[in-house]
């Protein structure tokens, strides 16, 4: 029989006398979160199959989907080789004589309706949500928000902005495509593509992220020093946004009072040094008595004895509980680290910007099934957390590749287990 008729993606559990003992929740319950009913019913809405003969919308989520999470650094030819793969024909559901082209494959991703895979990001950030779970402020949703750039020779990428000088030795240059990206911890709230020179400023870039959210008086949001404009912190306040941030030593203020109830407190990290109500000034001249004041708290670090400024318009968590939200920005720099280290975000399959739009959404709806899984089944790390997701899912095909040949895959489990 033709696998296509036998099989189905994500298929339902099959009964087994022998089971492996595993508690938690495992790869296929996650993907049977997005059934083929889902991905259809999105693709009829978006028309991505619209006078496409082959390369459906479904067929091409996974095949994206597998290649970022079975394989280290993919590509248009690292594609081509996972339709020779049983297990990934297996995972697709298509037929040992279904074959395609390297063109074709590049010119599907260049030109798939964005608003697909957009949709599907949205229904993988509602799993995420419902499975947040803040430990250390169960009234408050944290949101941390913070960009990372992505680069290519200028001769390669059309659209993109400069960073920086060139250098001598560049005859071409580099173009960088900013990527704005709000994220809760577990799953990643918004994402905001930056191609034009303007933002490369995070002035501009994260503030337009930032207000793009909507204002809920449950969530803070914390970002870096990059966000420096007084008019950007006034514009939250105005809106209703609770924030920390950090600023620099050097922003001129006028003392309204100050404050010495929270002075001496201790984290693991911290002590605080000063808690003062101030007004920026602008020029030296300070701003009208009616001006938004802001919570300042300097805290000094038991490691290096250096001095941190906390800004924040949030007036009733403690001076601790400020310094500890905004030490929760830094899981926005390690899910950073584990989009381009582990699951190759850094090496651009397609160069226009639709196809880097196409794969960004891939990339991140990769991550946070893989964070969803690490959650559930309370592991740590990323890199061993995503060789485990990959592991698991090859397992699970290739028991069913046993049972399609007429075998025991009860036998692969007893293996498995020993």
């Amino acid at each position: 029989p033709r696998l296509s008729e036998t099989l189905k993606f994500p298929y339902n559990h099959v009964k087994r006398d022998i089971i492996m003992e595993k508690s938690g929740v495992k790869v296929f319950d996650l993907l049977n979160q997005l059934p083929s009913e889902l991905l259809d019913t999105l693709s009829e809405k978006h028309k991505v199959n619209y006078q496409v003969k082959k390369l459906s919308g479904q067929l091409m989520f996974k095949l994206l989907l597998y290649n970022i999470v079975c394989t280290q650094r993919g590509s248009l030819n690292t594609l081509m080789t996972l339709f020779e793969d049983v297990r990934f024909r297996l995972f697709a559901g298509i037929d040992s004589n279904f074959s395609t082209k390297r063109n074709s494959l590049a010119d599907r991703i260049s030109t798939l309706n964005v608003g697909y895979f957009e949709s599907i990001f949205n229904h993988v950030r509602t799993m995420c949500s419902a499975h947040m779970d803040n430990k250390l402020f169960k009234d408050f949703k944290i949101q941390r928000f913070d960009s990372t750039l992505v680069g290519l020779s200028a001769k390669l990428l059309s659209q993109g902005m400069t960073m920086g000088r060139k250098k001598k030795d560049q005859a071409e240059g580099f173009k960088f495509i900013k990527f704005t990206i709000g994220f809760s911890g577990l799953g990643v709230d918004q994402i905001q593509f930056n191609t034009d020179q303007i933002t490369a400023s995070e002035d501009i870039a994260l503030a337009a992220a930032i207000k793009k959210t909507c204002v809920d008086n449950t969530c803070i949001v914390v970002f870096d020093k990059g966000l420096k404009k007084r008019k950007a912190f006034a514009a939250f306040n105005l809106e209703g946004r609770s924030f920390v941030t950090r600023i620099n030593e050097t922003h001129a203020y006028k003392v309204v009072e100050s404050r010495t109830e929270n002075i001496g407190q201790k984290s693991k990290t911290l002590e605080i040094v000063a808690e003062r109500y101030i007004r920026f000034s602008n020029g030296g001249v300070s701003t009208k008595k009616d001006a938004p004041f802001w919570r300042l708290i300097i805290a000094k670090s038991l490691k290096t004895g250096e001095l941190l400024y906390f800004l924040t318009n949030l007036l009733d968590l403690t001076a601790i509980e400020i310094t500890e939200i905004y030490r929760l920005r830094w899981d926005i720099e390690v899910f950073f680290r584990f989009l381009k280290q582990e699951l190759n975000f850094s090496h651009l399959i397609s160069r226009s910007v639709n196809g880097i739009k196409v794969m960004t959404y891939m990339t991140l709806i990769a991550a946070m099934l893989i964070l969803l899984f690490r959650h559930q089944n309370q592991l740590k790390g990323f890199k061993i957390v995503k060789m485990k997701f990959a592991n698991e899912l090859q397992t699970e095909l290739i028991k069913e590749l046993i049972i399609f040949c007429g075998g025991k895959p009860e036998i692969l489990d007893m293996i498995m287990r020993t």
